[in-house]
C-alpha cells in the first residue's frame, strides 16, 4: 500500500484535465474560503444589518465611504433613491428631490453611473441627453459709436449714417493753429459735441422727414452713443488724416484699440482679427460708468448660455451623518463665443452620456465616442473662460474612439490613467508629465479585449484592472497589469474555471487588501463566486475560486468588499436586506471561542418573550421550502444558564414569525440559516517522483485522512455507484478530558474515511453542514496500485 499526502488544500475550483491540475485543486467547492495560513475555511455566516421595505428588481448601486463609521450605499430603481448607512444600517434622510430625472427604462443598474467626490456625488441617468437651455445672452442694442481719439488743426471731420441707402452726413472743420485760443476747438469733447448738436439740429430732422424715426444721439466725453430706434443703419466716419483721429463702429471692430475708453454700460462688440475671420471672433462688452468702466470679454449676443440642469447630471450632497440633500447643480455658464465656432457646446449636447469620471481636479462626461473633461480644479465648468487663448485651466473635449467605430461604454481611471472602454478598442488619455490640456494631450490606443459592456471594470490598488465579458454561456474574468499607464501584463483569472461563472457578468466587488473579489452574474441569482489570491511580490503564487451560495434569498443583488468585511443586498420574495459578513475564519465574535456560522444572523434582540418562548418576526420572508438550513442556538458561555453552540428548538408560525422555544427571557442566542460549506476532491491520480501520473492497470484509494485546525463537526461522503457512505467527525469524544460540561470542543487533529474504491468510481466530499467552524488544513491518500505489465 502506498500514500499520497497533500500537505495544503489552499486551492479552489479546477475546471482543467484531471491530470493537469494542483495537489490542492477541487473538483467542486461551495461557501468556503482558500487561505493561505488555514486551508480551507468553512465561511462565515452574514449577520442582517438593515431592510428595505422595496421590492428590487435589478437595482443601481453606488458606494459612498467617508469614514468608518459613515460608508453609505446608495440605491436607485423605478423613480426611488434610497441611502442606507452600511456601518449602522439607518436610512439617510434625503431633502429635495430628483424623481423626474431617476425615470428609466429597463434595467436600473445599467441606465445610471455615479462619482464622489468629497461630500459630492454627481448621478448620471444614462438615458438622458443633456441639452441647453432656452436662456440667451442679451441681444445687442440697435447702436452704433462714433468716436475721437485725438484732435488736429484744419481736418474736417464727417460722420455719416447710412439707412436704406440713403446717407445722411454732417462735417465739422476745425481753425488752423493761427491763434493761441484754437487749441480749444481740437480737444475730443469738443469735436463730440459739436457733432452731437448737429446730429440732432439736421441729421435727425433729415431722417424724421424721411420716415426714419427715432434716432437718438448721447455723448459720453469724446464718445457719442447713436441709437437707431426700428432702423437699421450703418456708420461711417473720415478724417482726412487716415481715419485715425474719428472712429466709427457698430457691430464690430478690427481692434481691440479701436474701442473708445469711455463708453456707456452694456454696450457690445465683436473683435476680429483682420475684421472677416470669424474662427478669431471675440465678444466684448462696456462693463460699468462711463468714468471707471472697462471692456470685458462676453459671450455673443442673443446665443444660448445655459446648460439645462435638469437635464444634467444630479447632485446627492452630504451634508452630516445620515443627511443628504439631491437636486439640481449649479452648472457654469457661457462666458465668451459664440457657440458655433468659438466656446461650442460640451460634445455631451444632444447625446447620451455613458459615464463620468474624475481625473486631475476635472470631471469628465463621456459619450460614445467623445470626452469632455470640465475646467481645471471646477468639475461644474464645460465652457471656456475665454476664446481670446487657450488656457491651461480651460475644458477639454476629445475623439475618445482614436478613429475607430467602436462605441465606448464605460471609463475608468485606472494606471493613473483615463482609460475609456469598449469592445474590441479600448484608448486611454494621456498627456505625458503635464496637466490636462488641450495642448500636451492626446488620446492613444491601449489594448483591443473582446468587452461585452455589461459591468464597468475594476481597479485593484494602483497596478491592475480586472474586467469580464461574456463568451459563449460563461463570463470570463481578465486582470491586466500596468506600467507607466500602459498594459504590461495580463492573466485570465477564470482560465482554471470557463463554465463556472453562469451567464453575463454584472457586478464586480474588489477587496485589494483582503486579497479578494466577488463576481455576480446573470445566470446564477442565489449565488457570489468568490476569487481568492496570494502574491509573493510580483508573483501570484496562489488563486481559488469557490461559489458563495445563499439558499434562503431570491437574489443576490449586491456585494463589496471593505479590508475584511464583505456586504451583501439580497432581494426576498418581499423586502431587500442589506448584510454583512467577515471574510476570516474567526467571524465577528473574535471573543468568544469559535465562531457561529449562521447567514441572515439575527439575535434575541430582535424578539420578544412572552413568558413561555421568543417570537421573532423575521425582516425577511422564509417561505416553507427554505425553513430547513435555519437553526437556533445559544451564544454565550453563562454557568449553570447557557453553552455557546447548544442547538434551541424552532417552531414556524409563518413566513415571517418564528419561535425560539425557550422560557428563559435571558437567555442570548443567534437565529439564522446555516451555509453548508462543501469540497469536493478532484479524482486521485497517483504520480511519480516527477511528478508524472504512473500508468496502471487499477488504481484503489483504500482511505483518506483529513487534517483538520479548530474545528467541531463535519461529514466525509464518499459516492461509489450512486451510494453515498457518511463517515461523520466531531470532537464531542466520549471520555475525553477535555469536554467538560457537555460543552462544544474545537480541536484540531485528523479523521479518517474508508473509501475502499477504484478511483475511477468513487467521489470524495468534505461536507460542514453545521454551524460550528471547519477548517480542513490537509489530505492523505492510502492507495493500492497494480502496475500496468510493461510487456
Amino acid at each position: 500500500m502506498s500514500t499520497a499526502s497533500y500537505s495544503s488544500l489552499i486551492q479552489g475550483i479546477s475546471q482543467q484535465a484531471e491530470t493537469s491540475r494542483g495537489t490542492a485543486s477541487a473538483d467542486d467547492q461551495v461557501n468556503c474560503l482558500n487561505e493561505v495560513l488555514d486551508g480551507v475555511v468553512s465561511r462565515m455566516g452574514t449577520v442582517y444589518k438593515a431592510k428595505i421595505a422595496k421590492d428590487y428588481n435589478e437595482p443601481f448601486f453606488h458606494e459612498i465611504t467617508r469614514s468608518s463609521g459613515e460608508k453609505y450605499l446608495v440605491i436607485i430603481e423605478s423613480g426611488d433613491i434610497k441611502i442606507i448607512n452600511k456601518a449602522t444600517g439607518v436610512l439617510s434622510s434625503i431633502s429635495g428631490s430628483i424623481a423626474a430625472y431617476l425615470t428609466h427604462t429597463g434595467d436600473a443598474r445599467k441606465a445610471f453611473q455615479a462619482v464622489t467626490v468629497g461630500d459630492t456625488t454627481f448621478l448620471l441617468n444614462r438615458q438622458v441627453s443633456p441639452a441647453m437651455a432656452a436662456t440667451l445672452s442679451p441681444a445687442r442694442p440697435n447702436k452704433a459709436i462714433a468716436h475721437f481719439k485725438a484732435g488736429g488743426y484744419k481736418v474736417t471731420y464727417t460722420l455719416t449714417i447710412n439707412v436704406a441707402g440713403v446717407d445722411y452726413s454732417t462735417t465739422f472743420t476745425t481753425p488752423d493753429n493761427s491763434a493761441a485760443g484754437n487749441a480749444a476747438f481740437i480737444t475730443t469733447d469738443y469735436l463730440a459735441k459739436q457733432f452731437k448738436d448737429s446730429f440732432n439740429s439736421t441729421l435727425i430732422p433729415a431722417l424724421n422727414a424721411a420716415g426714419k424715426t427715432g434716432f437718438t444721439i448721447t455723448q459720453y466725453g469724446s464718445t457719442l452713443i447713436i441709437y437707431g430706434g426700428a432702423n437699421t443703419f450703418d456708420i461711417s466716419t473720415t478724417d482726412g488724416v487716415g481715419d485715425k483721429q474719428f472712429i466709427s463702429l457698430k457691430d464690430n471692430v478690427k481692434a481691440i484699440t479701436d474701442l473708445p475708453a469711455k463708453c456707456e454700460d452694456g454696450y457690445q462688440v465683436s473683435v476680429a482679427g483682420d475684421g472677416s475671420e470669424e474662427s478669431s471672433k471675440y465678444f466684448l462688452k462696456y462693463q460699468g460708468s462711463v468714468s471707471t468702466g472697462r471692456w470685458v470679454e462676453v459671450v455673443a449676443p442673443a446665443t444660448k448660455t445655459d446648460i439645462n440642469a435638469a437635464t444634467m447630471p444630479q447632485v446627492l450632497t452630504n451634508t452630516g451623518p445620515n443627511a443628504f440633500t439631491v437636486g439640481t447643480a449649479a452648472w457654469g455658464k457661457r462666458l465668451a463665443g459664440d457657440g458655433v465656432l468659438t466656446a461650442q457646446d460640451p460634445s455631451f449636447i444632444g447625446e447620451f452620456p455613458c459615464t463620468l469620471q474624475f481625473i486631475g481636479g476635472r470631471l469628465a462626461v463621456v459619450t460614445e465616442y467623445q470626452a469632455t473633461i470640465s475646467r481645471s480644479r471646477n468639475a461644474y465648468v464645460f465652457f471656456p473662460d475665454t476664446v481670446q487663448t487657450n488656457l491651461d485651466s480651460a475644458p477639454v473635449d476629445y475623439d475618445v474612439s482614436n478613429g475607430s467605430s467602436t462605441l465606448t461604454t464605460h471609463a475608468i481611471v485606472g494606471g493613473g490613467k483615463l482609460q475609456f472602454w469598449g469592445d474590441r478598442q479600448q484608448t486611454y488619455l494621456d498627456s505625458g508629465q503635464d496637466p490636462i490640456r488641450e495642448d500636451t494631450t492626446e488620446i492613444l490606443p491601449l489594448a483591443n479585449y473582446e468587452f461585452d459592456g455589461e459591468a464597468a471594470p475594476k481597479t485593484v490598488g494602483l497596478g491592475s484592472i480586472v474586467f469580464g465579458t461574456q463568451v459563449g454561456l460563461f463570463a470570463k474574468i481578465v486582470e491586466v497589469y500596468f506600467r507607466g499607464g500602459r498594459p504590461d501584463g495580463e492573466i485570465e483569472i477564470s482560465a482554471h474555471v470557463p463554465k463556472l461563472l453562469s451567464g453575463s457578468l454584472k457586478h464586480i466587488a474588489v477587496g485589494e487588501s483582503a486579497k479578494k473579489e466577488f463576481f455576480l452574474t446573470s445566470g446564477a441569482s442565489n449565488l457570489a463566486y468568490l476569487y481568492q489570491w496570494y502574491n509573493q511580490g510580483n508573483e501570484r503564487v496562489q488563486s481559488a475560486w469557490n461559489p458563495w451560495k445563499f439558499e434562503a434569498p431570491t437574489r443576490v443583488l449586491f456585494a463589496s468588499i471593505e479590508g475584511s468585511t464583505a456586504w451583501f443586498v439580497f432581494k426576498w420574495p418581499s423586502g431587500t436586506t442589506l448584510e454583512s459578513v467577515i471574510l476570516d475564519s474567526t467571524g465577528d465574535e473574535s471573543t468568544q471561542k469559535f465562531p457561529i456560522r449562521l447567514d441572515h444572523r439575527l439575535s434575541e434582540t430582535a424578539a420578544t418573550h412572552n413568558g413561555t418562548y421568543f417570537v421573532i418576526n423575521l425582516p425577511y420572508p422564509v417561505p416553507l421550502a427554505k425553513r430547513g438550513t435555519f437553526k437556533a442556538c445559544e451564544r454565550l458561555d453563562v454557568a449553570d444558564v447557557s453553552q455557546r453552540g447548544r442547538e434551541i428548538p424552532l417552531e414556524w408560525v409563518s413566513d415571517t414569525q418564528v419561535r425560539v422555544l425557550s422560557a428563559n427571557p435571558a437567555l442570548t442566542w443567534h437565529f439564522g440559516s446555516i451555509p453548508v460549506a462543501k469540497r469536493k476532491f478532484s479524482k486521485f491520480i497517483a504520480k511519480d517522483q516527477n511528478d508524472e501520473p504512473i500508468l496502471h492497470d487499477e488504481l484503489t484509494v483504500r482511505s483518506i485522512t483529513i487534517g483538520h485546525y479548530k474545528t467541531v463537526a463535519y461529514t466525509v461522503n464518499v459516492t461509489a455507484y450512486g451510494e453515498t457512505v457518511s463517515q461523520p467527525y466531531t470532537s464531542r469524544i466520549i471520555g475525553d478530558p477535555d469536554v467538560l460540561n457537555n460543552q462544544v470542543p474545537v480541536k484540531s487533529g485528523k479523521h479518517r474515511a474508508q473509501v475502499g474504491q477504484p478511483t475511477d468510481d468513487v467521489s470524495i466530499e468534505l461536507v460542514n453542514d453545521t454551524f460550528f467552524p471547519a477548517t480542513w488544513t490537509s489530505a492523505k491518500y492510502d492507495y493500492a496500485l497494480t502496475l500496468r505489465d510493461a510487456a
